[in-house]
């Protein structure tokens, strides 16, 4: 029995392969016989065709680039007319206040010599460069200890006198403090 089964299986799927191969075949057959039919010569030609509402905002959109675009030309140009005025008036400002004329500085001996005839002195002590108030000046010192400034322009900038001393209130020798406090006992032992 088993042997039947197999034998009619196989007359199945023999039966089966050749109709499949026979359709093909037809298929074939067919396919090289159609004809090839000729498309029209005048080419077809697609438009795209976009929504009025989308067309609208497009266009509202380009309207508004356009008008930005109008007014940063605009600007540009205010602005280059203002660079172009202030230019003018630089140029004009420049032409009308020449640049005033370098100042030579004074040497310490003329520093020496304008000191000496402001004070009406001649006892000239030292003359040495130093900073007053953050610009370099003439110190003028004569013998009695009066000090001039003068500016690298010639210009005289101050004058110190000389600081006096009271020699009762010096301590050098040791004397003068011990006989002001003697005397300042004698005061009290009169007044009892």
């Amino acid at each position: 029995m088993k042997s039947r089964i197999a034998l009619y299986v196989s007359i199945a799927l023999t039966a089966f392969a050749l109709v499949t191969i026979g359709g093909v075949v037809t298929t074939v057959r067919s396919a090289g016989q159609v004809t090839e039919t000729a498309l029209p010569t005048e080419e077809i030609v697609l438009t795209p065709t976009i929504d009025p509402a989308i067309q609208e905002m497009i266009a509202e959109r380009e309207a508004t680039y356009q008008d930005l675009i109008a007014q940063a030309n605009a600007r540009l140009e205010e602005a280059q007319q203002t660079q172009l005025a202030l230019q003018a008036q630089l140029t004009a400002l420049q032409n009308a206040n020449p640049p005033s004329q370098v100042v030579e500085a004074i040497s310490p001996e003329d520093a020496a010599t304008i000191a000496a005839y402001h004070m009406g002195r001649s006892d000239l002590y030292s003359v040495e460069s130093t900073s007053l108030y953050g610009n370099t000046v003439y110190k003028v010192v004569f013998s009695s200890g009066d000090i001039v400034y003068i500016g690298l322009d010639g210009q005289i900038i101050g004058v110190a006198p000389a600081t006096v001393v009271n020699p009762n209130s010096s301590d050098d020798s040791g004397h003068s403090g011990e006989q002001h406090e003697r005397d300042e006992h004698e005061d009290d032992d009169h007044d009892d």
